[in-house]
């Protein structure tokens, strides 16, 4: 027990230090959202019909109406907004940074945790076929995830990002 003590409070003021820059990265976030949501119309959407073999109950499937939970489409905030917000406030331990890749089309964030790559996370179209990221963090035995952000009917619930990151990162 001696060395875990002396480890945990020798690691308290860093920690204290992250959670408090998540805190404020997160309290920013969120006025920002409010912010944009008070200006912002509400946005429109039509609704996705999908093919007969997916469309599971019929007029019933969940695939045809927006979820009530928070969502990319609902939170009122440009997509990477909404999943910064998401990785800051789920998962302050870590940081992250941003990159384009795959000429524009997709956002890449790399999770690192006390300087070690913990996860890479890609935003990118459905329209894109792009594997070299996967393949690569395969290959280093990286955890790879990847969101589509205008796939219709994947609606990206809060709940839904919230544990394939905490699968990946296994938290």
């Amino acid at each position: 027990m001696g060395l875990l003590d002396k480890l945990l409070n020798k690691a308290a003021p860093e920690l204290t230090k992250l959670a408090k820059t998540a805190a404020e990265a997160v309290e920013k976030a969120a006025a920002n959202v409010e912010k944009a949501a008070a200006n912002a119309p509400a946005p429109q959407r039509e609704a996705y019909i999908p093919p007969a073999s997916q469309a599971g109950a019929g007029e019933n499937s969940p695939w045809l109406r927006m979820p009530a939970e928070e969502n990319q489409y609902n939170a009122g905030v440009p997509y990477r907004e909404y999943f910064e917000t998401i990785f800051a406030a789920e998962f302050p331990l870590y940081r992250f940074q941003r990159s384009e890749a795959n000429r524009g089309r997709s956002t890449v964030y790399t999770f690192t945790l006390g300087g070690e790559k913990a996860l890479v996370v890609e935003l990118m179209t459905e329209k894109s076929d792009a594997r070299k990221l996967r393949q690569d963090c395969l290959a280093a035995g990286t955890p790879y995830l990847r969101f589509y952000y205008d796939h219709p009917g994947w609606w990206n619930t809060r709940s839904y990002v919230v544990s394939r990151l905490k699968g990946a990162l296994g938290a």
